[in-house]
C-alpha cells in the first residue's frame, strides 16, 4: 500500500473524495488558493486508469492537462489549497483516464518535472476504506498526547474501521503547512492508518479525524 492511501480521511480509490473533520476552535474563515500542485505518486488502478493524490482536503482537484506520447504521460493537476489560517488535514484522491495503458511508459508531473513513482494494484485484495470524524475536545498538551487518548478510546473500532496500531512510536508524524498534525501508518502491505491531529487558539490539541484502508474481507 503506498503512501497516498496515507490520508487523514482515506477515500476509496479512483474517486476524487476526501472526507475531513471540522477544525476545532477555528474562527475566521481561511484564505484559500486556486493553481497547479505538485503530486507525490499515483496508482495504477487499470491498465488506462490512474489514481493520484493530490495535497489538497476537499480542495475539488481536476486535470489540467494530460499529454501523451510513445514513452511518457505528462500530467498536471489543479486545486484550491489553504495557504492562510485553519484547515483541514487529508489528500483528495483524483481518478485520471488515460488514452493508453501506461505499460512501461514514465508518469511525469508538469508542476515539478519530476518522474512519479506509480503503484500497480492489479491483482491484489480489494481495499475498504472509511472515514469519520472525532472531533475530541483539544485539551492536551502535545499532538503526540491527543493521538494516545484517541487510541486508548478506540474509536477506530466504533467507526467499522480495522483496528490501528495502537502505541504512538508505530505512527510516522507529520507536520502540515497550516500547522495541524498527521500521524501515519503503512504497514508496506494492505492496511493503512491516518489520524488528524490539529491545535486550537489556547495552543491545545485535539485529535479530529481518522482515515483507514484495510482488506475487504476485514
Amino acid at each position: 500500500m503506498s503512501t497516498m492511501q496515507l490520508a487523514v480521511a482515506a477515500a476509496v480509490l479512483g474517486m476524487a473524495v476526501a472526507a475531513c473533520g471540522p477544525a476545532v476552535g477555528s474562527g475566521a474563515a481561511p484564505e484559500t488558493s486556486r493553481g497547479p500542485v505538485p503530486l507525490e505518486e499515483a496508482e495504477l488502478v487499470t491498465d488506462a486508469q490512474l489514481s493520484v493524490a493530490v495535497p489538497s482536503c476537499n480542495g475539488d482537484p481536476e486535470v489540467a492537462a494530460l499529454d501523451e506520447d510513445d514513452g511518457t504521460v505528462y500530467l498536471e493537476v489543479v486545486t484550491t489549497q489553504v495557504v492562510d489560517g485553519p484547515a483541514e488535514a487529508c489528500l483528495d484522491l483524483l481518478e485520471v483516464a488515460l488514452d493508453a495503458p501506461l505499460g512501461e511508459r514514465d508518469l511525469v508531473d508538469l508542476v515539478s518535472g519530476e518522474r512519479l513513482r506509480v503503484t500497480d494494484t492489479g491483482g491484489e485484495q480489494p481495499l475498504e476504506c472509511l472515514d469519520a470524524d472525532y472531533p475530541i475536545e483539544p485539551t492536551f498538551d502535545t499532538a503526540e498526547a491527543a493521538l494516545e487518548h484517541a487510541l486508548a478510546e478506540d474509536v477506530d473500532d466504533d467507526a467499522g474501521i480495522a483496528p490501528a496500531p495502537t502505541s504512538v512510536d508505530d505512527y510516522e508524524a507529520v507536520e502540515r503547512a497550516d500547522g495541524s498534525m498527521e500521524f501515519r501508518y503503512d504497514d508496506d502491505g494492505d492496511r493503512s492508518f491516518v489520524w488528524g491531529v490539529i491545535q486550537d487558539e489556547d495552543g491545545r490539541w485535539g485529535v479530529v479525524s481518522l482515515g483507514g484502508c484495510f482488506p475487504a474481507d476485514g
